[in-house]
């Protein structure tokens, strides 16, 4: 059966290869390659270079230099010392690295447009014998410093707690200018280590924007704090027991039409009022936070409810939807927000994010057009997309795809310049349960970049660390957040070779078996969708679509990998190191045959061994939660586990 099994995904593989662009014929071409001058940065173990930084260059770009200095000697031995441009002159004979504004950079006059580089792009420049790596932001430079380091270094930046250095005996660096700007203007994968570990998500090249960045990791991103749901944030309604009008009946959410003319406009002769309190907290928060440029306001999650007062009613047919209906008042306050801004200062571009989701997720169009132009997203509104509850395992513009959803994106890219996606690559009920996103990745960030989708952040597992999945996309999503050309099977070798050595064949097998797993669900039950949640689609959470032969499979995969680490001849510390990161991916496999263990053909003896080696090895890894808001404790005392 197993090999029957193995047979038949080998074919369903090579099915999903045809078409792909190794295929493609080879381009011939007539032109000579371009030779580029070489530079020696390490060679006979010394390094006649030295780091620049500016004598009051900033924490990123001392923290940066002190990383390009670090890991270059952590690969060749050889030490580059570090210098501030204090009395130096501007000299193409002298080997510098220079980074950021130095009297190097200042000298070479580039006259470079830096707003050509979408927010974190930078550039590597070489002038005779200086390299200048420089950005508009600290950020940005900080992220050419990672880059250098990748492209000249071999560094690998892959998860919290593996960084990849090679053991290198000489650094060469081709003279070729490098100009690096990222297809998308922020980016974010929203998994436990890239949300609560500024340093790991700096060198994602991500914007962290839940919790604080210190300014040595590039400071805080353009996004205003970690508030999404936050509309009861701006005004509570403990705050104004008085003023009932201007929230739900419930008190879940505001009234987007109190403090509204019937014209679209705000009264702003009352001083309480929704639209007037909400305008007085955006100015305060713009003044707390002069570099912030995104400010969002949020609906509440589920279970709030949206006003259903008379007036909102009436509005809800003037304005097509809640998205209209809240757009009017937001549109309003960016005016406002904007000409205040350019009073007070007159350097920076406020805007405000609305959030499409749930009950407000329907773009206020008829007939392709929208239903009025009170509707029309104003330039500084950007609209922020967030489609709960469709399939997941299917690109987003996939025919197989829902039409609703389609509709969704095709709706608001019709009216709005600026957009912004909230998307979902979770199991909320079942972390350690495998979900087949590596294959939508790229697909979904082509179409987002093709309607002209400025954010992307992906939510994934942010309540628990030990999701191996986790750390394969955030790598992965990284480098096509920047790159939507980027090649994901080279991507995926990349990092299994990197992260798993010896087994490194064995986890690409593990996966490459659920990837086409699921690829023959998806034909099997034409009704399966990859939900966040197993319960919120009959197939996905259906014991039938998970036969035990295969979900046993997979694990022997996992386990036959974890003996061969075991019987190796590897040190202690590494073999210790490669078997925590193979328990860690033995978890899902582990878990998935447990969930549906009492209707597959096991003992007793059987079923309690299995549940017993997955708590082991749970707590050995200090797992804390197994679904979102169930923890490992409570699992354990389901199966008698105290």
């Amino acid at each position: 059966m197993k090999k029957f099994l193995a047979i038949f995904l080998v074919f369903l593989m090579s099915v999903a290869m045809v078409g792909c662009d190794k295929c493609s014929p080879t381009q011939s071409t007539d032109e000579t390659p371009v030779v580029y001058e070489k530079i020696k940065i390490v060679t006979d173990n010394s390094s006649e270079f030295s780091i620049v930084k500016s004598v009051d260059a900033s924490l990123t770009e001392s923290r940066s230099a002190t990383e390009l200095s670090d890991k270059i000697y952590q690969a060749t031995g050889v030490k580059i010392p570090i210098l501030t441009d204090d009395g130096m002159t501007y000299d193409t004979g002298k080997k510098y690295i220079s980074i950021g504004k130095t009297v190097f950079l200042n000298g070479a006059n580039l006259n470079y447009d830096y707003d050509t580089l979408n927010g974190d792009g930078f550039f590597i420049k070489f002038i005779g014998n200086l390299i200048l790596i420089d950005g508009k932001t600290d950020r940005a430079r900080m992220y050419g410093v990672y880059d250098f380091l990748e492209k000249f270094v071999g560094v690998r930046y892959l998860t919290l707690e593996t960084t990849y250095v090679p053991e290198k005996s000489e650094v060469v660096v081709e003279k070729k200018d490098i100009l690096e700007i990222p297809d998308f203007y922020m980016r974010n994968y929203l998994s436990y280590d890239n949300t609560y570990y500024p340093e790991l998500s700096s060198k994602m090249r991500m914007v962290n924007d839940i919790i604080y960045t210190s300014p040595e990791l590039g400071g805080e991103g353009p996004w205003y704090d970690g508030q999404n749901h936050n509309t009861l944030w701006y005004i509570s309604p403990d705050a104004y027991p008085q003023n009932p009008e201007m929230f739900s009946g419930n008190k879940s959410e505001l009234c987007f039409s109190n403090g509204m003319n019937e014209d679209g406009t705000i009264d702003w002769t009352k001083s309480v009022s929704v639209p007037v309190l909400i305008f007085e907290k955006l100015k305060a928060m713009a003044t707390e936070k002069p570099d912030k440029e995104f400010f969002m306001i949020g609906q509440m999650d589920s279970p709030a409810k949206e006003c259903e007062c008379s007036k909102c009613l009436d509005n809800l047919k003037k304005y097509g939807t809640r998205a209209g209906l809240q757009l009017v008042m937001i549109n309003e306050l960016a005016r406002e927000f904007k000409a205040w801004g350019e009073e007070n200062f007159p350097e920076r571009n406020l805007n405000l994010v609305m959030f499409a989701y749930n009950y407000s997720q329907q773009p206020p169009i008829k007939d392709d057009k929208p239903v009025n132009d009170l509707v029309v997203p104003e330039e500084n509104v950007y609209i922020r997309i967030a489609p709960f509850l469709y399939d997941y395992g299917t690109p987003v513009n996939h025919p197989n795809q829902s039409e609703v959803l389609k509709e969704l994106y095709r709706g608001w890219s019709l009216i709005a310049d600026n957009l912004m996606v909230w998307d979902y690559m979770l199991n909320t009920a079942e972390i350690f349960w495998y979900t087949p996103y590596i294959g939508v990745l790229k697909e979904n960030y082509k179409f987002y970049k093709s309607i002209g989708v400025k954010y992307i952040m992906n939510q994934a597992g942010t309540v628990e660390s030990n999701d191996f999945q986790d750390h394969i996309n955030l790598y992965i999503a990284s480098k096509l957040m920047w790159d939507i050309d980027a090649d994901v099977d080279a991507l995926l070798e990349e990092f299994l070779t990197l992260e798993y050595g010896m087994v490194a064949n064995d986890v690409r097998e593990y996966i490459d078996y659920m990837e086409d797993f699921y690829a023959m669900t998806y034909v099997k039950y034409p009704e399966f969708e990859v939900q966040p949640d197993l319960s919120l689609n009959a197939a996905y959470g259906s014991v039938m679509t998970y036969p035990y032969e295969m979900m046993k499979y997979g694990l022997d995969i996992m386990e036959n990998a974890i003996v061969k680490v075991e019987n190796s001849d590897l040190g202690a510390e590494e073999k210790a190191a490669l078997l925590k990161k193979l328990k860690r991916a033995r978890l899902k496999p582990q878990r998935m045959l447990m969930k549906f263990m009492d209707s597959y053909p096991m003992t007793n003896e059987e079923k309690q061994a299995l549940t017993r080696k997955f708590i082991t090895s749970a707590e050995e890894l200090n797992v804390q939660f197994y679904a979102f808001d169930k923890s490992l404790d409570s699992l354990k005392a389901t199966y008698g586990f105290e």
